[in-house]
């Protein structure tokens, strides 16, 4: 039996924690580390590469063109 279920859209957030470490420095201040931002497929884009993979496999495999792709995300 062959099935499909709808896609499930997801946000996926990135928590980056801050750290103080107790060295000070010259000027007195302790100095706060944080980790990098993953890297992104598209800089400063809120599109992870899995609606970008869908994107362009709509538009390139399956011909959709993206008004239509755009009536289906609504």
């Amino acid at each position: 039996m062959l099935e499909k279920e709808p896609p499930r859209w997801f946000v996926r957030r990135i928590i980056r924690h801050k750290y103080v470490l107790k060295v000070r420095t010259q000027d007195n201040e302790s100095p706060i580390i944080t980790a990098p931002m993953p890297l992104l497929p598209i800089p400063k884009s809120y599109a992870g590469a899995s609606l970008l993979a869908d994107i362009l496999i709509d538009k390139y495999v399956n011909h959709l063109p993206f008004y239509r792709q755009i009536q289906m995300f609504r």
